[in-house]
């Protein structure tokens, strides 16, 4: 139970700093930082079972230079990054 709760702890965490990274891509219109952190969520949120913020994130992966389509996702994209952290928050509470 320890170890699944350091590995909540280290996607949560990830998770948030990822999710700064791309921002700061998107604000900067920096499309290597977008590919860059976009392939690594999907890859760390396909590995917690976050099916749903993985594909997002891969959709954003493969448009990183397409701004008008970033754009456009980018609300649900960040809403579905709060849910699951939400979701992952919660249950690191149960742990």
């Amino acid at each position: 139970r320890a170890g699944t709760s350091k590995t909540r702890h280290f996607f949560v965490t990830a998770a948030n700093l990822l999710c700064g990274f791309f921002r700061e891509g998107f604000a900067n219109q920096d499309s290597q930082l977008i590919l860059r952190s976009a392939h690594t969520i999907a890859g760390v949120a396909s590995s917690m079972c976050a099916e749903r913020l993985a594909k997002q994130a891969s959709l954003i992966e493969v448009s990183s230079g397409e701004w008008a389509q970033i754009s456009s996702t980018l609300p649900e994209f960040e809403q579905t990054v709060e849910d699951t952290i939400a979701w992952w928050n919660d249950k690191l509470q149960v742990s």
